[in-house]
């Protein structure tokens, strides 16, 4: 599952060492911040900088994303029951009443399979994005190990 996100604003500040992404979404607007530790002050970049700040406005998103799916997983089962108590109480023609809870019945089952997918989907996402997190993270202590090394 991929979330559309427009990056909206990026900034660097060389003399903190703090970077800031922020990403628009259709849902809203998402900032991430990365600071650098004072003993990488002198392996930081602005790239690496930038691109751990949007990996965290991006888990936000997804994040947010997650919340509203699991949400509407919780209050699917009483829209379901609401829908099908209103066509017992008004419908005179019973076998148009069974023909509809079986309608509705496969339709929110469908509905419901699908938000659990998604939900998943959301979850592996922001697992990579952890994952993606700590490797660069190993990356760069491979980074300044080496520089130490000369």
């Amino acid at each position: 599952m991929q979330l559309r996100a427009k990056l909206s604003n990026s900034t660097f500040n060389p003399e903190t060492g703090i970077s800031t992404v922020t990403v628009k979404t259709k849902r809203g607007t998402y900032t991430g911040v990365a600071k650098v530790h004072p003993e990488d002050k002198e392996i930081q970049s602005k790239y690496t900088g930038l691109r751990i700040a949007e990996m965290k406005a991006m888990r936000k998103a997804y994040k947010d994303e997650l919340k509203r799916e699991r949400i509407i997983l919780h209050v699917l089962p009483s829209i379901q029951k609401d829908l099908i108590h209103t066509l017992d109480k008004y419908s005179a023609y019973q076998t148009l009443l069974a023909w509809a809870q079986v309608l509705i019945e496969r339709r929110f089952y469908f509905i419901t399979e699908n938000h659990k997918k998604r939900i998943n989907l959301i979850e592996e996402k922001i697992e990579a994005i952890n994952h993606a997190l700590e490797d660069n993270k190993k990356f760069l202590k491979q980074i300044k190990e080496k520089r130490s090394k000369k």
